[in-house]
């Protein structure tokens, strides 16, 4: 098996991954995942190619750059590779699986902060949102009153637990080690486990 990134150039070990997509919590991912990036291959300078929108929408460091950007920059890289995958795999767990990166996020789940029980609806790609009947069962298993998708959960995190289904606001409570319930799902339920060992899966 070849190594990775064997084909860069020693005097222009800088790399850049992009993707072109619309989905947040695929961009939050490589975010939380990065510093393993960095651990594993520490010779290679990573940069993330990603929309702008997404960039600045969770304020992004400079390790990632526009995607719009990029192909005015891409003679500055020794390799640039576009990040894929099929509807049944994250993207992020199979470049990591394939390239020998660990997707531990974190081995932490601390107490929650405050009272409120906060779920998250809607997904993305091939998640089903949640409807009545889901809601119902949430209600039976954590109490009557729930918040349901608060607009501003990026600045203002906080929640006793926090359900949802595959979306980026669970991943982004978990990676703070809050208690976190991910609603099963095709796509993400593995990545998340993997992510997030100590962390919850629900079964509506």
């Amino acid at each position: 098996m070849a190594k990775p990134f064997a084909d860069l150039k020693k005097i222009k070990n800088r790399y850049c991954l992009y993707t072109s997509t619309h989905i947040y919590d695929h961009v939050l991912q490589l975010d939380i995942l990065k510093k393993n990036f960095f651990a594993k291959y520490p010779e290679i300078e990573f940069k993330f190619g990603v929309r702008k929108q997404i960039k600045d929408f969770f304020n992004l460091d400079d390790t990632f750059i526009n995607i719009e950007d990029l192909e005015s920059v891409k003679n500055k890289f020794g390799k640039v590779e576009e990040l894929t995958a099929d509807l049944k795999t994250s993207p992020v767990e199979k470049y990591c699986i394939d390239n020998d990166i660990s997707l531990v996020a974190t081995k932490e789940r601390i107490q929650g902060k405050g009272a409120e029980i906060v779920v998250f609806t809607k997904g993305n790609g091939v998640v089903k949102p949640l409807d009545d009947m889901d809601l119902t069962k949430i209600r039976r298993i954590f109490g009557p009153s729930l918040i349901i998708d608060p607009p501003d959960f990026l600045h203002n995190i906080k929640g006793k637990f926090i359900i949802g289904v595959n979306c980026w606001q669970i991943f982004y409570a978990a990676s703070k080690n809050l208690p976190t319930f991910l609603i099963t799902s095709i796509e993400g339920t593995s990545l998340f486990e993997k992510m997030f060992p100590l962390q919850k899966k629900l079964n509506l």
